[in-house]
């Protein structure tokens, strides 16, 4: 017979192994969940910006490597100049700039100003300043910054180059964006497509094909 004590040892220690195991089968499910949306590499989306601000290997890449030249997308409402300033953005983020073009398309229309969700969302990319002041006060802007073109471009990129590398999805990646994690991950367990990172990613190639890449 165990004594008091020794009871409550083996308890704790079925307790804590009932855990783990309620984790591990957690973790499986939700892999498997994620699975099953397909998954769509980040990087066939973000090379070209992920290649120019890796550093070559030799110095005959020196020579070879090419300085990278902006084209603005001509059916962009931005000016060349806004533009440019995005696509520098999108390079030090390495973040695909159609991307972040066709974003801004969806959301807003390209509109800087634009105010949505009662109030809750600001931007070109309409951001959530409640759900992302950390962010906001860490590269050093106030929530009334998201009205402007690049700040608000600077904590985009910086929460989708966090969502990408997270997921490695981007489908996934644009449907955390707009619902979180969570609800993202009930939309793959309930099998549903989203429309929204759809057309995000369709607008993408269009630019990208228009604009000869």
């Amino acid at each position: 017979m165990l004594n008091p004590r020794q009871r409550f040892v083996a308890w704790l220690i079925i307790l804590l192994a009932v855990i783990a195991l309620a984790y591990l089968h957690t973790e499986y499910e939700t892999n498997k969940a994620y699975q099953k949306a397909k998954p769509e590499p980040v990087q066939a989306y973000t090379i070209r910006y992920i290649q120019e601000t890796t550093p070559p290997t030799s110095a005959k890449a020196v020579k070879k490597k090419k300085k990278p030249v902006f084209k603005p997308i001509k059916s962009c409402r931005w000016t060349r100049k806004q533009q440019k300033a995005i696509w520098r953005i999108c390079r030090r983020e390495s973040y695909g700039f159609e991307l972040t073009v066709a974003q801004a398309k969806l959301e807003s229309t390209w509109r800087t100003k634009a105010v949505g969700d009662g109030g809750q969302a600001y931007g070109a990319w309409q951001i959530h300043p409640a759900v992302w002041q950390e962010v906001i006060h860490k590269l050093g802007y106030i929530e009334s910054d998201m009205l402007r073109l690049k700040p608000a471009c600077e904590v985009y990129t910086h929460i989708m180059q966090a969502h990408a590398k997270k997921w490695d999805n981007l489908d996934f990646a644009l449907r955390a964006w707009r619902w979180g994690g969570g609800e993202a991950l009930e939309m793959v367990d309930r099998g549903e497509t989203s429309e929204y990172a759809s057309k995000i990613i369709k607008l993408a190639k269009k630019y990208e094909r228009r604009r000869n890449f």
